[in-house]
């Protein structure tokens, strides 16, 4: 990571379960943890500091001496190499193993969402629900998610997908299936109608995701400049974010990302960027929006059987997909991409 070293400790409470946070090694020595640990809900009694600090100080030692550090993710999906894959705390492989990952603390809340629960066969019943009439947005919202990992053997740094229509027409539910192939697809989904949601954030959220689909819900709730800024980041495929270090000074880092952003809205997010930008080009160059309908066939059960199945079943097909395209090799993927392209 961006401050060497890091630790992760699991703390352990009497009722509200587990939690983890990660202390890098210069946090450590010179004492600067409380704040993180804080956060985790540990208690550190007047006078107890330093036995603290060296009880963090000693675990550090150890796990030096017993093991050989792990490769600290600073974004999921694609390694450097595209020798491997991160989802939440695994590395899938080429070479076909798969691997525990630390996630740095830029990228730890979208991580711990990345983990698999339910039953695949439920997800994939669900999922060929929408493969009939009147389902076609809503299956296609689902291929992005599939998409995204194969965007960057393509000339396009960053694509945004918005579906609109009216009420009722399942979009959440189109969004969620496409987030639910990597992990818990409401929490994963950002949404416009819950606070928190800044600028900053959602760009954060953006690189974190780095290849694996990115949700927007609600998105008319967001303010024209975020959305404009949002989508020309997007198509630029980069972005510099800030960091607080441990001594207190701003660091700049730059990362990359390539993927598919799918959003909702109940209004054309060209109308809303227009009325902030006049000459929006950049940023609706790699913007496509689609009319989003209520299925003729979908009452409310159906829709609440196949869109519900989407949030109970999770994270489960995007890493076997992975594994695929990892067993195929990067040649396959790329001559299968470029025979769409031709096509």
């Amino acid at each position: 990571g961006q401050d060497g070293e890091t630790i992760v400790f699991r703390y352990d409470m009497p009722h509200d379960g587990s939690r983890t946070f990660a202390l890098s090694m210069m946090d450590i020595n010179v004492n600067e943890y409380k704040q993180t640990v804080g956060r985790a809900g540990v208690v550190i009694n007047n006078g107890m500091e330093q036995l603290v600090a060296g009880y963090l100080k000693k675990w550090a030692t150890y796990m030096q001496s017993i093991k050989r550090a792990d490769q600290t993710r600073m974004q999921m999906g694609w390694t450097d190499d595209y020798k491997g894959f991160v989802v939440g705390a695994q590395e899938y492989r080429a070479d076909g193993t798969t691997v525990k990952t630390a996630a740095s603390p830029m990228v730890s809340s979208i991580a711990k969402l990345m983990a698999p629960k339910g039953s695949l066969s439920e997800w994939t019943e669900a999922a060929n629900k929408l493969n009939r009439p009147g389902y076609e947005m809503h299956a296609f919202a689902l291929l992005c998610g599939f998409g995204s990992p194969l965007l960057h053997l393509t000339p396009m740094k960053g694509v945004v997908v918005g579906m609109v229509g009216a009420t009722g027409a399942a979009k959440s539910g189109a969004l969620y299936a496409g987030a639910s192939l990597f992990g818990e697809p409401y929490d994963l989904t950002l949404s416009g109608a819950k606070k928190g949601s800044t600028e900053n954030a959602l760009v954060q959220w953006y690189m974190g995701h780095k290849n694996i689909m990115m949700g927007l819900d609600e998105a008319s709730n967001y303010k024209p400049e975020e959305i404009s800024d949002l989508f020309y980041r997007m198509t630029q495929g980069k972005n510099k974010l800030r960091l607080q270090s441990s001594v207190n000074a701003v660091r700049e880092i730059e990362l990359s990302a390539s993927l598919i952003s799918v959003l909702t809205s109940n209004q054309s997010m060209i109308d809303k960027i227009v009325q902030f930008k006049s000459n929006p080009d950049g940023e609706l160059a790699r913007y496509l929006e689609l009319k989003i309908s209520k299925p003729p066939t979908m009452n409310n059960i159906e829709g609440k059987e196949i869109f519900d199945t989407f949030r109970r079943n999770y994270g489960l097909a995007g890493p076997v997909y992975i594994q695929h395209l990892l067993a195929r090799g990067g040649l396959y993927q790329a001559k299968m991409v470029d025979a769409w392209v031709q096509r």
